[in-house]
């Protein structure tokens, strides 16, 4: 299973902030994380204003990666 039903997301809505964005990238990787989602695509011309640089969020990409084969395109 690549990807969990679009109903089971924890984001819902409109992401109208840049706050709302960061977020809801926070959240997405944490579910991804936790239901062992193998697949992810991340989409950003320089991936400014992304959160990818916080301790905690690095802690949740790794943990995401490390236990399986993941592709991160």
């Amino acid at each position: 299973m690549d990807a969990p039903a679009a109903a089971e997301w924890p984001v819902e809505g409109a992401i109208n902030s840049h706050a709302a964005f960061q977020a809801a990238v926070r959240s997405v990787l944490t579910h991804a994380a936790e239901r062992g989602v193998r697949r992810m695509h991340w989409i950003s011309p320089d991936f400014e204003g992304w959160p990818i640089d916080e301790p905690p969020l690095l802690d949740t990409l790794s943990d995401w990666a490390r236990p399986r084969t993941v592709h991160m395109v």
